[in-house]
């Protein structure tokens, strides 16, 4: 389990608030900052995206519509971007902010992450930006595990227990992928008709897989299920601070039932002189080639929008946590 006795006030908070933003790097948490989208009106709620300390995030239609995890690949193995040296992570209500460094990327490499919800419907872009490069390294991203769940009361800010937000391969179960060259469509029979649309402006390929093929992607799972001693250093899982590894929960799935997972990998020529995105939508999204102009202009509408939520009322005090309570509150407040 994550390290969480600062909760109990005996150790000071890793999460500080500078610049209007709360601050933690290296943080614990998955899935504890709430960023409020679209509102539904057949369910009469807002759509969610959960993120939190960690670079993964859950769609929430409500009922969980599927992880997305981003990690750095070398042609052989995959470094899911979780377990990244150093992460900086930035919360003010409106978005997420990541910024990575590893010893993969080189000395000056530098990966910048920010995540928001789709401005007019339900969905999420993240933007992705290398400026220094990635060190002859890919992108790959993975999709799934919608598995309709609510998780009720389990995404509590600091008590959420890591053997229930961890993508699991039985969450994978009852998910129908269709992968194009364009992107992916995910179905579920829970989701009663929709269906999830994901595209994105890095070229590569979009490969539908057997979730136990990739465990890397699970904790507890193998950096490489053909090969798990051929990972060169700096490849691997972080060590639990406990020093010890958690029980594997894979051991005991089957094998041979239907678990699919959306795996995209990006071409080791992809220009990153400019930022890229990644796209996922639910609803009735065509699946078209996602245009770099497009995918801008849902950034930038998305962008205005939340911060016009979060500044719906401002203070300037000497006080960094009230300044950065406030815009959290009026995001919170939005989305209610």
């Amino acid at each position: 389990m994550p390290n969480r006795t600062y909760l109990s006030g005996r150790n000071p908070s890793p999460y500080h608030a500078i610049d209007g933003a709360f601050r933690v790097v290296n943080g614990p948490q998955v899935y504890n900052r709430a960023l409020y989208g679209a509102y539904l009106p057949h369910i009469g709620k807002r759509f969610r995206v959960f993120a939190g300390d960690l670079p993964e995030w859950m769609m929430f239609l409500p009922g969980d519509g599927g992880r997305l995890l981003l990690g750095l690949g070398d042609g052989r193995t995959i470094k899911p971007l979780r377990e990244c040296d150093r992460i900086e992570a930035r919360y003010d209500g409106a978005r997420m902010v990541y910024e990575m460094t590893d010893p993969i990327l080189g000395p000056r490499g530098m990966l910048r992450l920010e995540v928001l919800p789709l401005a007019a419907e339900a969905g999420m872009v993240v933007k992705i930006d290398a400026p220094g490069g990635l060190n002859g390294l890919t992108v790959t991203a993975a999709y799934g595990g919608a598995s309709g769940q609510t998780h009720a009361r389990t995404l509590d800010p600091g008590y959420t227990p890591q053997e229930v937000t961890d993508l699991k391969p039985a969450d994978c179960e009852g998910n129908k992928i269709q992968a194009h060259g364009e992107g992916f469509e995910l179905s579920a029979g829970w989701m009663k008709g929709g269906r999830i649309t994901g595209q994105t402006t890095m070229p590569g390929t979009f490969d539908v897989e057997n979730a136990m093929e990739t465990l890397v992607w699970f904790q507890g799972g193998a950096i490489n299920a053909s090969d798990p001693g051929s990972a060169p250093l700096g490849f691997g899982t972080r060590p639990w601070e406990s020093g010890a590894s958690p029980a594997n929960p894979l051991l005991d799935m089957d094998s041979s039932a239907k678990r699919l997972l959306l795996v995209f990998q990006s071409s080791g020529d992809t220009d990153w002189s400019r930022p890229h995105y990644i796209v996922l939508r639910y609803g009735d999204a065509e699946n078209v080639p996602l245009e770099v102009s497009v995918a801008e202009q849902l950034y930038q509408e998305a962008s205005a929008c939340y911060e016009q939520v979060a500044t719906t009322a401002t203070v300037n005090t000497p006080s960094e946590l009230l300044n950065a309570a406030l815009r959290t509150a009026c995001a919170a407040l939005e989305g209610a």
